[in-house]
């Protein structure tokens, strides 16, 4: 089995976050999906124009040139699309996650205050959560 029964609920929690932000992530994953195919597309122009070069067809050699400066500039548009699609889905899920755990800080008893040290509030509010986020956006969104 790939998935542990005790990763269950951990995904079901990480799929919460999510939730909210659905159309977004979507459309992250469109551009990761339609960025990939530009990648493959890439080398197979390359390749014509190297053909279309020693076959001396110069007006083709020219279409390939256009074509390989067109597919960089969307190759260029959709990586600036994915990195803004991303980092704005982690910033809303850190913001949540923050909320959440201020939230369950609030009502703590106050043996809870005396027993952590000063900074372990903090710590669980700045580093852990965004290293949760960062597994949510960008490990998940890989994965799938």
């Amino acid at each position: 089995m790939l998935i542990s029964k005790k990763d269950i609920p951990l995904i079901k929690r990480a799929i919460k976050y999510i939730k909210p932000y659905k159309l977004r992530f979507i459309l992250a994953f469109s551009v990761i999906l339609f960025g990939i195919l530009l990648d493959i597309k890439q080398p197979k122009l390359w390749a014509k124009l190297i053909v279309n070069l020693f076959g001396k067809d110069f007006h083709s050699v020219l279409n390939n040139i256009l074509l390989i400066t067109l597919v960089f500039i969307l190759s260029a548009i959709t990586k600036f699309l994915q990195s803004y699609l991303t980092f704005s889905l982690s910033q809303q899920i850190i913001f949540d996650l923050k909320r959440d755990i201020y939230n369950k800080i609030l009502n703590l008893p106050i043996k809870a205050f005396d027993e952590m040290r000063t900074g372990d509030f903090i710590s669980r509010l700045q580093g852990d959560v965004a290293g949760v986020a960062e597994i949510i956006t960008n490990q998940l969104l890989s994965t799938i």
